[in-house]
């Protein structure tokens, strides 16, 4: 959900972020709390943790629920729960309906309304976005009954019926998917360059927007790093989570080279790049911004600051990639904690240094969640781009997600195609599914899934139901894209 959509309000949003360094002279009260981390850990609070907090109370129980009723592995689920938990409060706030405890499904009838049809409100959703929502309260209230805070759940009505393939009285049923989550290759390099770069937006003789020179009034800041972060991103399809907690030496050499990774539900795997482009941004990135980044916080003496640093030696052991302390302890990198990762430091060629690969510009560790902030950004520049040029409908939305979905597109096309060449099947020819299952198990694989049934049903969505799959038979891999995006309402942006 984005800023634009929430409700400004009484209760703020932040996040437990353990042992930042307080510099010498900042202010005397941030002094008295320069043992945060200590306080937190002793509390069970995590790394990370959702804080909501008023201004005009603390609510211990909404802290409890976010750290009983997750589990380590499912901080971005937190996060967003949290940040739906947030409207709705504000909602009941500014409303002066009654406390979140004593709602009823009548509240969450007029926050439905409110939210999805309400001319008043300027930042109404989407029939599939208040469903997302929506779930989020589902959780959280069922959490509040099963503790005996709550004595029922709001979000459910005991008249509900239960008929196989109903919805819920709460639940849109017109809700349907994004059209931008899959891009072509041509829509994410305009959305790239234009958006993270500051390139401008052209028009080309073809009549597609192109990205052109670099916008001398641009204030694009870290485009080495957002650019590396967006096209790894690409040709890996790591989450967001996976892709934003990587340390420096977690990563390929080479195209193909396989990386153990302990992704989603802590389950090991391994990942790879498919394309030189994301290492080559990697290299871009290590050259300048993050060399720039570290020099800027060894200055400052962040890292010597840290109270919690863990001073690590990198081991390579025949079990995988490990590290040892200073204190002898021997971790393992694959399931090792976002927040003990964020505390390592290592050896660097400049000095000790972060281990944690993405950096803000003071040279600490930039959390997962602040990414959705540069996507956002990115989003506005280029729907004001395509507003200039007249685009009826204007409107962009991509998110770290997009990639992992635009990833797994790509990964079926190249396999398409290479099948076809390794068995000599040209375009006249038939094409029949059976001869390609190879390909769908590799997008599976990659992605990290237990099986191809998820595969197909999210993430290959835009080639269900296209009869006989006859795209596939385009001559190449671009016109592979430029059939598919015809032939599909859910590839690429919308409007011209």
């Amino acid at each position: 959900m984005t800023d634009s959509s929430r409700l400004n309000g009484r209760w703020l949003l932040t996040f437990a972020r353990g042992g930042a360094p307080v510099e010498p002279g900042f202010h005397p009260l941030a002094q008295e709390w320069r043992n945060i981390a200590i306080r937190e850990s002793r509390l069970g609070i995590p790394v990370g943790q959702p804080i909501l907090v008023s201004d005009a109370l603390v609510d211990y129980r909404l802290g409890d629920y976010f750290r009983m009723a997750f589990r380590a592995d499912q901080r971005s689920t937190a996060e967003t729960y949290a940040i739906e938990l947030r409207v709705w409060l504000n909602f009941l706030d500014a409303r002066r309906l009654c406390s979140w405890y004593d709602a009823s499904h009548r509240e969450v009838r007029a926050f439905q309304t409110w939210r999805v049809y309400s001319e008043d409100n300027p930042g109404r959703v989407a029939p599939s976005t208040w469903n997302k929502g929506l779930q989020a309260l589902k959780h959280f209230y069922s959490w509040t009954t099963r503790e005996g805070i709550t004595d029922e759940n709001p979000v459910l009505d005991r008249h509900e019926l239960s008929a196989r393939g109903g919805v819920g009285p709460h639940r849109e049923k017109n809700a349907r998917f994004s059209r931008d989550r899959w891009l072509t290759p041509l829509e994410y390099r305009l959305w790239r360059d234009v958006g993270l770069r500051g390139y401008a937006m052209v028009r080309a003789e073809t009549g597609n927007l192109v990205p052109g020179q670099a916008a001398s009034s641009s204030r694009s800041r870290n485009t080495a790093r957002n650019t590396a972060f967006v096209d790894f991103g690409l040709t890996t399809g790591l989450r967001r989570e996976e892709l934003g907690t990587l340390l420096t030496f977690e990563l390929p050499s080479a195209v193909d080279e396989e990386v153990p990774i302990v992704g989603k539900g802590n389950v090991y795997r391994h990942y790879r790049a498919v394309h030189r482009v994301g290492l080559e941004s990697l290299a871009d990135y290590f050259r300048g911004e993050r060399r720039d980044a570290v020099r800027r916080g060894l200055k400052a003496g962040r890292y010597e600051l840290s109270p919690d640093r863990l001073i690590a030696e990198v081991l390579d052991t025949r079990r995988g990639q490990h590290v040892r302390l200073a204190d002898g302890r021997v971790l393992g990198l694959p399931g090792l904690p976002a927040s003990e990762r964020a505390r390592l430091l290592i050896e660097g060629e400049q000095g000790i240094e972060p281990a944690w690969l993405w950096l803000s510009d003071a040279g600490v560790p930039l959390r997962p969640e602040s990414w959705d902030d540069v996507f956002q950004a990115a989003n506005h520049r280029v729907t004001a781009g395509r507003r200039a040029h007249g685009v009826q409908s204007p409107w962009v939305t991509v998110t770290p997600h997009s990639l992992r979905f635009t990833f797994a597109l790509f990964v079926l096309l190249a396999g398409v195609r290479a099948i076809d060449t390794e068995l000599g099947i040209g375009p006249a020819e038939p094409f029949f599914v059976r001869n390609y299952s190879q390909a769908f198990d590799e997008v599976r694989d990659l992605l990290g899934h237990s099986s191809t049934v998820t595969t197909r049903k999210h993430y290959l969505e835009p080639v269900k139901g296209l009869r006989t799959l006859k795209f596939l038979r385009a001559g190449s891999l671009t016109e592979m894209w430029d059939e598919l995006r015809t032939s599909s309402p859910v590839v690429g942006f919308k409007g011209i």
